[in-house]
């Protein structure tokens, strides 16, 4: 899509060469279906928004946004690279993410991930500094559930059944309210954060 601030929905995008999808800045990609592409399933740049999308089978991975992206409520899985890949200042909502050959939700810096699953990827939800993460699940993830850096808020998560640390968070911020089980790893390890209200059981 050739020009900013375009719309792609209701659409079926299957089996190109490259992407399945590329958007130019603050366009927008609604109730489709972008299955088995050669590049990324959809690829956007500044502020572009995928709403309702089932994004699967795509060899480089699923989703990647620049700045300023949101993804809400879609489906991303068994794609080659990470599902969910996003730039700064990006939000994520109520999505599932499952079976993908890199981090199931990868996000950068002051970002807002809620309401999300996060299954059988080789990580499960990670990000640089500044990060909101609130209502998740990291579940079945090779490595670890969780993994945040630098003053990360993670409220109201469940990380469990992962292979390394259910929740890993360092340098400030807050672990509140989370419960992590049966990990192979830490069932939290939180260095210089505060951790409120936990439970961690059953980890290695």
């Amino acid at each position: 899509i050739g020009r900013d601030g375009c719309a792609v929905s209701d659409c079926t995008v299957a089996r190109n060469v490259g992407p399945g999808v590329v958007l130019s800045d603050n366009s927008r990609v609604t109730r489709c279906v972008v299955r088995d592409n050669g590049g990324y399933g959809i690829r956007g740049f500044d502020g572009c928004g995928v709403s309702g999308c089932t994004v699967t089978g795509n060899s480089a991975g699923g989703v990647l946004l620049d700045n300023g992206a949101a993804v809400k409520d879609c489906e991303v899985r068994n794609n080659g690279g990470a599902g969910i890949l996003t730039a700064d200042d990006s939000t994520v909502l109520a999505c599932t993410v499952l079976a993908n050959g890199a981090a199931g939700i990868s996000t950068g810096s002051g970002c807002v991930i809620r309401d999300s699953v996060a299954g059988r990827n080789q990580d499960g939800i990670v990000g640089l500094s500044d990060n909101i993460l609130a209502g998740c699940t990291a579940r079945s993830n090779t490595v670890d559930g969780i993994r945040m850096v630098h003053n990360a808020n993670i409220s109201g998560c469940t990380a469990d059944y992962n292979g390394g640390d259910g929740i890993f968070a360092d340098f400030y911020g807050l672990v509140d309210r989370c419960v992590a089980a049966r990990n192979g790893g830490h069932g939290i390890h939180a260095g210089g954060m505060s951790v409120r209200d936990c439970s961690a059981d059953f980890n290695t």
